[in-house]
């Protein structure tokens, strides 16, 4: 089957596809430029296998079944069962199901290359890289995560594999829930990006997400760029109430 030239990259490593997208977001929080993206997506085969399944048999993906495929490219995150991850709502889980429907039906997925693909960079170059809008953004190869940020005119990316990760600290948040974790990333080299259920959460240590709802969405991320680990100059850990 011929490939539809689209702005999108799909490889198979070590049982998990990791996703390239560049394109437009509606998602005001994220971007309000109009420019597109680049947003990865780490999926696990078994995920990808389990859609296929469902377009054979020509039956409704269910959502549970799908996340609870997700121990390869979630690993131990806290929220990777159904319902307790905030991109779980109906939406953005519609749009992870359409993106692999498309991806298959297409052949899109190919061996992951040694080198990073000059398009991929391409994509990168003055744009903002927002690194794993779903799944874990460390199954990316490091050198690869350093030329995408390189090429970028801003990214962030955020990791529940601080304790594991090492030199992904540069680039990525620790994704931690409390004050303790928060310490231990910070033994690990990692900045933190810490949810709160405290509304009146407030610490030096701390600043309040800027593109959060409980600040008035100050700002997007794209413009804002504090969630790109220790390469930011700020010393200071991001907090944002959980959502």
């Amino acid at each position: 089957m011929k490939k539809r030239k689209l702005p999108r990259k799909a490889f198979e490593k070590d049982g998990v596809v990791l996703v390239f997208s560049f394109a437009t977001t509606p998602n005001p929080k994220l971007s309000t430029s109009g420019r597109a993206i680049v947003q990865t997506y780490t999926y696990s085969k078994e995920q990808i296998d389990y859609v296929k399944k469902c377009m054979d048999a020509n039956e409704k993906v269910d959502q549970p079944t799908f996340y609870k495929l997700a121990n390869a490219n979630c690993m131990d995150c806290p929220f990777r069962d159904y319902g307790k991850c905030y991109t779980h709502k109906g939406k953005q889980t519609l749009g992870f199901i359409t993106q692999i429907k498309f991806l298959i039906r297409e052949n899109y997925i190919e061996p992951m290359p040694k080198e990073i693909p000059k398009e991929i960079l391409k994509w990168c170059k003055w744009s903002y890289v927002r690194f794993g809008t779903y799944g874990e953004p460390t199954k990316i190869p490091l050198d690869w995560v350093v030329k995408m940020a390189s090429a970028s005119y801003n990214f962030t990316g955020y990791t529940h594999q601080w304790r594991k990760a090492k030199g992904y600290e540069k680039y990525f948040m620790a994704s931690t829930h409390s004050k303790l974790e928060t310490k231990l990333a910070s033994e690990c080299g990692y900045r933190s990006y810490m949810t709160t259920n405290d509304l009146s959460f407030k610490d030096k240590n701390f600043i309040k997400c800027p593109a959060s709802k409980e600040v008035g969405r100050k700002m997007s991320c794209e413009d804002c760029g504090l969630c790109k680990g220790v390469s930011h100059s700020s010393k200071r850990n991001i907090v944002i109430v959980e959502h």
